[in-house]
Parts: C-alpha cells; sequence; structure tokens
C-alpha cells in the first residue's frame, strides 16, 4: 500500500516524492486505462501526470466530474493501489513492457540535500524552532529554525535559479530566494559573506549560498528555512496575511527537511 503526504495533481502541493510515488502506480494501472502511455518517474507534476489521473478516475473510476488530483486517504489513491495489487501476473495475460520492473525498480530523482554539513542537535521540529511555532500577538513560525554556529556553511538544497540574490531580512541577517523544481525556498537569517548572486544566477545542488549570520542582540544562530509551493505570485512576506504573515502558497518544510540527505 503506498502513501502519500501531500495531494498530487490540479491544485496539490506536487512534493516529488509523492509525485514519483504517483507515476509509479499510476504506471502500474496503465492495463486497466486502455491504450496510454508510460510516465516518465522525474518527480515533476505536468500535463501528462494530470491527464493520466484523469483517466484513471475517467475510465476505472467511472467519476462523474475527474479533478485531476490524488489526494492522502483519498478514494483516487485508495483506487490506485487496489488496481496495483490486482495487476495480472500471469505470462500470457497482457500488460504494458517493463511495468513491474519499473516500479520495484524505480530511479527516483535524488533526494534534497539537507541545507547544512550536518543535522542541529536540537530539533527544528519542537518548540520555538518548529514550523507553526507560537510567535508575539497570535502571529505563527513561518519557517524551521536549524540551530547552528555563526559562519556555518549553507548549500542549496537542490539545483535552482536566484529568484532574489541577498537583502536584509531580521535583525542584521540577510535571506536568499532561490526557485528549485519542486517549490521556492527563502533561507533566511544569513550572514554578509558568502557568493556573490543576481537575478537569474543558476545554482547546483550542494553549492555553497552563504552562512549562517549573527542576529543583532540575540545568543543565537541559525538557518531560518521557509519553503512556498510556488503556486502564488508577489514577495513572500505579507503582513496582511494572518497567522503566518506570509504568501499563501508557504508550506511546511519538516517533510522535506526529514527525507533530505
Amino acid at each position: 500500500m503506498e502513501r502519500l503526504t501531500q495531494s498530487v495533481g490540479k491544485g496539490g502541493v506536487n512534493a516529488y516524492q509523492d509525485v514519483c510515488v504517483t507515476q509509479l502506480l499510476l504506471n502500474c494501472c496503465a492495463h486497466v486505462m486502455g491504450p496510454v502511455s508510460l510516465l516518465k518517474v522525474d518527480g515533476k507534476i505536468g500535463p501528462m501526470t494530470v491527464s493520466l489521473i484523469e483517466a484513471f478516475q475517467n475510465n476505472v473510476m467511472s467519476m462523474a466530474k475527474p479533478d485531476g488530483r490524488v489526494d492522502p486517504g483519498g478514494n483516487t489513491l485508495r483506487q490506485l493501489n487496489l488496481k496495483r495489487a490486482a495487476q495480472p501476473k500471469e505470462k500470457n495475460s497482457f500488460r504494458f513492457p517493463q511495468i513491474e520492473t519499473e516500479y520495484f525498480k524505480p530511479k527516483l530523482p535524488r533526494p534534497h540535500k539537507f541545507p547544512l554539513s550536518s543535522r542541529p542537535t536540537q530539533s527544528y521540529k519542537e518548540g520555538m524552532r518548529a514550523f507553526g511555532g507560537s510567535r508575539s500577538k497570535g502571529r505563527k513560525h513561518a519557517g524551521c529554525d536549524l540551530y547552528a554556529p555563526i559562519g556555518t556553511a549553507i548549500y542549496a538544497m537542490a539545483d535552482g535559479v536566484i529568484l532574489k540574490p541577498r537583502y536584509a531580512f531580521y535583525l542584521g541577517t540577510f535571506a536568499l530566494e532561490v526557485k528549485h523544481d519542486d517549490f521556492v525556498a527563502r533561507y533566511g537569517e544569513l550572514g554578509g559573506a558568502g557568493p556573490k548572486f543576481e537575478v537569474g544566477s543558476t545554482v547546483k545542488r550542494g553549492d555553497l549560498i552563504g552562512y549562517v549570520g549573527k542576529l543583532r542582540g540575540l545568543n543565537m544562530s541559525m538557518l531560518h528555512l521557509e519553503l512556498y509551493s510556488g503556486k502564488s505570485e508577489g514577495g513572500l512576506t505579507n503582513r496582511s496575511n494572518p497567522p503566518f504573515m506570509r504568501r499563501n502558497d508557504l508550506i511546511d518544510p519538516t517533510p522535506i527537511l526529514d527525507k533530505a540527505e
């Protein structure tokens, strides 16, 4: 039984691990959908993946209005798992070539890189450090705080393009915004030193992008990481949008950090 952490397809978060699982399930269920092309398992949502979700919902589930989305715990995911489990095994049964091979031995995209060289001793999932942690005046923490000494190197989590080079952020520190394949990252509370970027500069997974900075007046230092799905436009900070005071497509970095290597 395959599971998703977040929705895939139209209006979904489309995290790459979840998209990979969905693409693999769809490929394994191709034999019940008729003449369809197998998907490339690349973790990227696109019209072909959405179209195959809709084809499964229409042809197999008989949905009157296919929504093109697979939700965690939803009926589409349940039916995909059931049809995959019932895939014909007889040698003479019709099946698309290499479905089993592609399912059980997938070439998955490389996991994201953890943005520090080692994981913090204090968990980014607890207390004030966690996403959604309480702040003053009812505000919620919009990211995860990865405690690390001043000067600790910070690395790009994946290949990406610089959306906004280093700019003033919080208590004398700086932030950098990068568009990765499956999310936009704001790497916050950096120092002033580090590589110089321009809008449109490219980075590779694991490239040095900065160093942990010193917070003026506080006896602590960290990487403050915010992630966005990229489905909205405009500045990432929106002080008129409680409780996070951020853009509408803000997402919880915790699952991605947990799986990063």
